[in-house]
């Protein structure tokens, strides 16, 4: 084992970084990429309710419309009598 462990050293020193800064380096190349995914998520998550509700928004006003249009389409009611009349 001694010599595969000198072996393992010596390839270190070549490379110029140990196997645990390696990993450490791996481990927050990894983390800074999900939190890039994280952000990118998150704003879309903010963003959407707003789209949502401006769509809504446009919808019901055109509906809106249409319905008024509909209203005043029907014929009116006829008046109703003076409450006078009745006494």
């Amino acid at each position: 084992s001694t010599p595969v462990g000198g072996l393992f050293m010596a390839l270190q020193k070549y490379f110029g970084e140990t196997v645990q800064e390696r990993k450490q380096k791996d481990r927050k190349a990894l983390y800074e990429l999900k939190l890039e995914e994280w952000k990118a998520r998150l704003q879309l998550t903010e963003q959407l309710p707003q789209e949502i509700e401006n769509s809504l928004q446009k919808d019901q006003s055109e509906e809106d419309a249409k319905k008024i249009e509909a209203l005043l389409n029907l014929p009116r009611n006829p008046s109703l009598p003076n409450k006078q009349d009745k006494d």
